[in-house]
């Protein structure tokens, strides 16, 4: 450790995250360990990143506070903080809940196509993302359990965290 004690001796810092472009987390120490860093994933193979692939903003990792142990992990972020666009990982499980949606067989065409206009607002915080996870609740209530709820997990997936909380309610 102490050939990084200049790094986060005296101020604040934050570490960068490593992540797949499945979402799989690798390391939120790249900078302070860069031996848990990886090319690849260890659970899926994909290649792996640091950095938005938008803008090249670093993922942020773990923060070091001189004097504080902190023992939570950092989450794996869905969207960029910095241009808004989704990461990989987010945009593949928003694709994965549109692909659901078409394949609902408890649903009507009618009811596809509504279902498919709530997920933007399930997708990302909006003010109308209690109102479309309250009209999910009825869709959901129209569907056999065994295709409801792996639809609600992949929903979660993609889910902004106002809806993912909500979601979270849903599961049984």
């Amino acid at each position: 450790m102490d050939r990084y004690r200049d790094l986060y001796e005296d101020s604040e810092w934050t570490d960068i995250q490593q992540v797949c472009l499945n979402g799989h987390l690798i390391t939120e120490y790249a900078v302070s360990q860069p031996s848990t860093k990886r090319k690849h994933c260890p659970d899926c193979g994909e290649v792996t990143l640091m950095a938005c692939p938008k803008c090249n903003t670093d993922l942020r990792g773990h923060r070091h506070i001189p004097g504080v142990v902190v023992l939570a992990t950092v989450s794996v972020g869905k969207i960029c903080p910095d241009c808004g666009s989704p990461y990989p990982w987010a945009e593949a499980a928003r694709a994965a809940a549109r692909e659901w949606v078409g394949s609902l067989s408890a649903l009507t065409e009618a009811s596809k196509e509504e279902l498919g206009r709530l997920l933007v607002d399930i997708f990302s915080d909006t003010p109308r993302t209690r109102l479309a996870c309250h009209r999910l609740k009825k869709f959901l209530s129209e569907m056999p359990a065994d295709e409801a709820q792996p639809f609600v997990e992949t929903l979660l997936d993609a889910a902004g965290p106002s809806a993912s909380e909500q979601l979270r309610n849903l599961r049984g």
